[in-house]
C-alpha cells in the first residue's frame, strides 16, 4: 500500500476504471473531484490521470470536459463507472462511458440536492450531462455517488443527510446506468458515535469461499480532521443486506504502511470489478493543528490498496 498519485496537487475521491486500448494493453483511468486552481479562482472540473503499469503509478492529471444540458449542476463531486460513472464511471453493453456527480441545480428551489449523469462515447470525455438529474433529495447532502453491479443488475450508492442522519441508499438502474427501477433500500445508518457516514464502495467476496457475501467501505468522521476514517460491514445475504457493522475500522490515522503513514483515509473504490484492489485518499502529511487534528490545507494524495481475507 502506497499513494500512487501524490505529486500534482490533490486528486480526492478517487475513482478508476480499467480500459483496454487497441493491442489489448490495459489502461487504468482515475477520476477525482473538482479542485481549486489559480489560488481558488478557478476549478479544474473532473481532474483525471491515467496509468499503463501495473500496479499502476498515475500521470498527467488534466481537466475532464462535462457539456451540461438543461439539468446543469451548479458544484460537481465527480465519481466515475464503466457503462460509464462522473467521479464514479462504468461502460454499458452499448459501449458508452457514463460519469455519475452530485451537485446543486442551478434552479434548485428548498436547498435541493442532487445527483446527476452524464455520458460519453470515449472514457476521457467529453462527457455531456442530462437533461434532468436522476435523484434529489431536498434540505440535506445527497453526495458520495458510485456504481456497482452483481452480474445481472447494476444499482448507484449514495448517501443522502449529515453527521449522524446519514443514510447509504442502494439504487437499483436499467440497463442503461441511469434509469430508476423501483425504490432505494437502506445499507446503513449513521450513529452518535460515527458522527457521520459516505465515501461508500461496495463488492461482492469471492463466491466460492464466501457465497452471497458483499463488502461495503464507508468513511466516518468529520472530512476536515483525523477523525476521518474507512471502515467495513459485511453480509452474508447478498448485496441489499442486512449489512454488520465491524468494530475496528480498516484505515485510520497513524497506521503505517511501506514507511508511510495515513493520515485522515478516505473516498475509498474498488478497482473494476475487484473485491480486492481498491483507491483511496489521504492527507499528505499530519495537519500542524495537531491537537485539534484539523485538516490545514494538506493535498490529499491518491493511495493503492489490496486486501486479503
Amino acid at each position: 500500500m502506497s499513494p500512487v498519485l501524490s505529486s500534482q496537487g490533490a486528486f480526492e475521491n478517487p475513482s478508476v476504471i480499467k480500459t483496454q486500448v487497441k493491442g489489448g494493453d490495459d489502461v487504468y483511468y482515475a477520476f477525482s473531484t473538482n479542485r481549486p486552481v489559480n489560488k481558488g479562482k478557478s476549478y479544474l472540473n473532473v481532474p483525471i490521470a491515467n496509468s499503463t503499469s501495473n500496479p499502476p503509478q498515475y500521470l498527467g492529471v488534466h481537466g475532464q470536459r462535462c457539456n451540461a444540458g438543461a439539468g446543469q449542476m451548479d458544484r460537481h463531486r465527480p465519481r466515475s463507472r464503466e457503462q460509464g460513472d462522473m467521479g464514479s464511471r462504468r461502460q454499458s453493453a452499448d459501449g458508452s462511458f457514463i460519469l455519475y456527480y452530485a451537485g446543486v441545480p442551478s434552479n434548485a428551489i428548498n436547498h435541493q440536492h442532487c445527483i446527476g449523469h452524464a455520458i460519453s462515447t470515449t472514457v476521457e470525455g467529453p462527457y455531456t450531462a442530462a437533461a434532468e438529474p436522476m435523484i434529489c433529495y431536498h434540505g440535506n447532502e445527497t453526495i458520495a455517488v458510485n456504481a456497482v453491479t452483481d452480474g445481472q443488475n447494476r444499482y448507484v450508492l449514495y448517501k443522502y443527510g449529515h453527521a449522524n442522519t446519514a443514510v447509504s441508499h442502494l439504487q437499483q438502474v436499467a440497463a442503461n446506468g441511469h434509469t430508476l427501477i423501483g425504490e432505494p433500500v437502506v445499507l446503513t445508518m449513521a450513529n452518535k458515535t460515527e458522527y457521520d457516514e459516505e465515501g461508500f464502495a461496495l463488492a461482492q467476496l469471492n463466491q466460492t469461499a464466501y457465497p452471497d457475501h458483499w463488502l461495503l467501505l464507508y468513511v466516518t468522521g468529520y472530512y476536515r480532521s483525523t477523525t476521518y476514517k474507512i471502515n467495513y460491514a459485511i453480509s452474508s445475504t447478498g448485496i441489499k443486506g442486512p449489512y454488520m457493522k465491524q468494530p475496528e475500522p480498516l484505515l485510520e490515522t497513524d497506521m503505517v504502511f511501506n514507511g508511510k503513514t495515513l493520515y485522515a483515509p478516505g473516498g475509498p473504490d474498488f478497482v473494476g470489478n475487484s473485491s480486492r484492489d481498491f483507491v483511496f485518499f489521504a492527507d499528505s502529511k499530519y495537519p500542524a493543528n495537531k491537537n485539534k487534528g484539523q485538516n490545514d490545507g494538506q493535498p490529499r494524495q491518491m493511495w493503492a490498496a489490496h486486501l486479503e481475507y
